[in-house]
């Protein structure tokens, strides 16, 4: 029999404090841990350590991995004090990777040029997501001040542009007011193509705004690094003007195919919420709309709702992730889809 070894599987998580406190701790966001199994889950590590720079605080972290060699990058935020409304505390984008499969880290840099405020709003920097290509370039997208920014780096993160480029206006800002949701956010979110199809290297980014009052998913693509974008186009194909929602994006590697799973109340008039996924064949020219969900569910803003759904795909299978709340209960669903099932689906919602 052949032995094929395990591949190492990453948890990257913020350190909470354990002591019961929960917020009014200070070490309740003082650094990341990554945990590390190599046997599928049956044991894991007891944890690295990652950002810890007291007093200040660290949150909203995200990870990649270069396929080329193997590094592992992770992008988040650093507040001087989480939720101060001191105008002079600021919060920034961080990056650290590990070249040794998680065991160790390097020291934190700054990639943001512009900081932010500390209030976990609007006019915070938040919402870094990285994206590695086939050859080795680092993409880090986040929100500021209402505008989407952008960083790069072509040599494995030791150098950066020394001015972020900023893509987009963010109209409405990434903090989103959605009725029944007690916070909601649009981030944006960035993938790129590393299938040997057609629009390999191509830099795919969404996100959530307000710029028409109700609630949209937005998107753009770039060809050449990052230098340009298309003209933003909306994903969700409504008319209705109602709210879409928590967007997230995957490409399926194996064939280029784009998924994005978000929330969407265009078939109700309150705060009725299904869940749709739309998939592009055609590198974001068109999009398709599925509901996927069986049911509506109605939350309530009294209620932490969470913020975020995912989803992930390959070799045709997606499978998205995402909250429902009923009577005041949160619960965490998924489903697994085959993509000739999808659009299957789309044809008979038309």
């Amino acid at each position: 029999m052949e032995c094929k070894e395990t591949l190492p599987l990453f948890l990257i998580r913020k350190e909470t404090d354990l002591s019961g406190e929960g917020r009014s701790n200070d070490a309740w966001l003082d650094r990341m841990v990554v945990n590390k199994t190599t046997d599928g889950g049956a044991n894991w590590s007891k944890g690295v350590s990652i950002g810890h720079n007291p007093p200040k605080d660290q949150d909203k972290e995200w990870p990649a991995i270069n396929f080329k060699n193997d590094d592992l990058y992770l992008t988040w935020t650093q507040f001087d004090k989480y939720g101060s409304k001191d105008a002079a505390c600021q919060s920034n984008i961080m990056f650290s990777k590990s070249s040794n499969k998680g065991d160790k880290w390097s020291k934190p840099i700054l990639l943001s040029q512009t900081p932010g405020d500390c209030i976990d709003d609007d006019n915070t920097a938040e919402g870094a997501v990285p994206a590695v290509s086939g050859d080795g370039k680092i993409f880090v997208t986040w929100s500021n001040q209402g505008k989407i920014f952008m960083d790069r780096s072509y040599d494995g993160g030791d150098t950066w542009l020394r001015n972020d480029l900023a893509l987009f206006e963010h109209a409405g800002g990434w903090a989103m007011d959605i009725p029944g949701i007690m916070r909601s956010n649009g981030m944006p979110v960035l993938v790129i193509d590393n299938s040997k199809g057609p629009y390999a290297g191509m830099l795919y980014l969404i996100w959530g705004e307000q710029r028409n009052g109700d609630s949209d998913i937005m998107f753009s693509r770039s060809s050449n690094n990052g230098e340009n974008w298309t003209v933003p186009a909306k994903i969700n194909n409504d008319a209705s003007g109602k709210h879409q929602f928590f967007p997230w994006l995957t490409i399926d590697q194996t064939t280029g195919y784009l998924y994005t799973v978000f929330y969407d109340r265009r078939e109700h008039e309150g705060n009725e919420t299904d869940v749709y996924l739309a998939y592009s064949m055609d590198a974001g020219i068109t999009f398709t709309n599925v509901k996927i969900s069986e049911s509506h569910f109605v939350p309530s803003a009294s209620v932490f709702f969470g913020d975020y759904t995912n989803i992930a795909a390959h070799k045709g299978m997606i499978v998205p992730v995402w909250t429902r709340m009923d009577d005041g209960k949160t619960s965490v669903w998924t489903t697994v889809i085959k993509h000739e099932d999808l659009v299957k689906a789309a044809s008979t919602q038309k």
